[in-house]
């Protein structure tokens, strides 16, 4: 390799342009609503019948249980029976209060 082809790589590695700290990555599409998704904690309460309400938020595909402080409280989101939430790709809250 002689000098020259040797300093062209150097400075095209050098000039590559650097994302600035500040960037943030592009958010995540939100994830589709469950199949079955409910406004009113009374029709899935009917529905799920034994299966636990959930409220799922689709902004962040996660889904938060009774008792939990995001539970019916997201600006997006709705109620659904936990084995629709889960099997639709949302995953439970790790903070359960």
């Amino acid at each position: 390799m002689n000098i020259l082809a040797c300093s062209s790589v150097l400075l095209s590695l050098i000039c590559m342009p650097v994302a600035a700290a500040t960037d943030k990555p592009a958010k995540a599409p939100p994830k589709p609503a469950p199949s079955q998704s409910f406004a009113d904690i009374g029709a899935a309460e009917k529905t799920c019948g034994k299966d636990k309400v959930v409220w799922f938020n689709p902004a962040s595909g996660i889904f938060f249980e009774s008792g939990n402080k995001f539970f019916g409280k997201t600006k997006t989101g709705g109620y659904s029976c936990r084995e629709t939430a889960t099997g639709s790709g949302y995953r439970s809250s790790k903070n359960r209060t």
